[in-house]
């Protein structure tokens, strides 16, 4: 699960010379210039028709940069999330452990140490979660796989109605 966030966004802020607004599903955010985003609508079913996602239920933009600065996932789901079930469902899957989670003005945040099947650490997650512009959106990003932590954590803090 991969996502992406939201924070402050109203109004006044300023980019920075390396930093371009990017729309995605009735929001914008801002990323690094060079930034480039991917969007798949659903996922087909697997081996026997099993598993998969309708179209419009959960529209994921892959971000990415082409220094491998930047890896994360900003999806808008159909349905609202809350912080407690997203809790006891990494903890019922046992993917992950310390689990750092609180409320926003918006939605919520959450920290939390991913961990594989024999329990060994792969690192940490950030799941910035908003409701914006009647939208549900979650931003997340794994240290491991993004170098540019502070770029990743700004663009999920970033998210704002579309202008």
């Amino acid at each position: 699960m991969l996502v992406l966030l939201l924070g402050g966004g109203c109004g006044k802020e300023k980019l920075v010379a390396n930093e371009t607004w990017h729309t995605f599903e009735g929001i914008e955010y801002r990323a690094p210039k060079g930034a480039v985003q991917q969007v798949q609508d659903g996922v087909l079913p697997g081996p026997g028709g099993l598993g998969g996602i309708p179209s419009g239920q959960h529209i994921e933009a892959r971000i990415t940069s082409q220094e491998g600065k930047l890896f994360m996932s900003l999806v808008r789901s159909a349905a609202p999330k809350t912080l407690e079930a997203t809790e006891k469902t990494l903890e019922a899957n046992h993917i992950a452990r310390g689990l750092a989670g609180k409320t926003t003005p918006t939605g919520w945040e959450l920290t939390y140490e991913q961990i594989d099947t024999t329990g060994a650490s792969i690192g940490k997650v950030h799941v910035v979660y908003a409701d914006v512009a009647g939208g549900h959106y979650e931003c997340t990003w794994a240290e491991v796989n993004c170098g540019d932590h502070a770029a990743a954590d700004a663009l999920c803090r970033s998210l704002r109605p579309k202008r």
